[in-house]
């Protein structure tokens, strides 16, 4: 039996303040992005969890973009 892979975990979603990224791979870049398509955040952690801050944001629903060394994420969060 192989163990179940580590997810990425986001939250709290919906957010209002700041949201917490966690991944099983060091994230090399991170990006919040409007439907827009317009990059609003961007962070380079270097680790396997992040606080993007979300002061300053308007409500809506944006992009977090979380690229690894493995590949790219890209998950919806509703910001309050």
């Amino acid at each position: 039996i192989f163990p179940e892979p580590v997810a990425l975990r986001i939250y709290p979603n919906p957010a209002s303040e700041s949201v917490q990224i966690e991944a099983p791979e060091t994230i090399k870049k991170l990006e919040l992005i409007s439907l827009e398509g317009k990059t609003m955040r961007q962070l380079q952690p270097n680790t396997t969890a992040a606080l993007l801050n979300l002061s300053g944001i308007k409500s809506g629903i944006y992009f977090v973009r979380i690229q690894t060394a493995g590949k790219t994420t890209t998950e919806k969060i509703l910001v309050k």
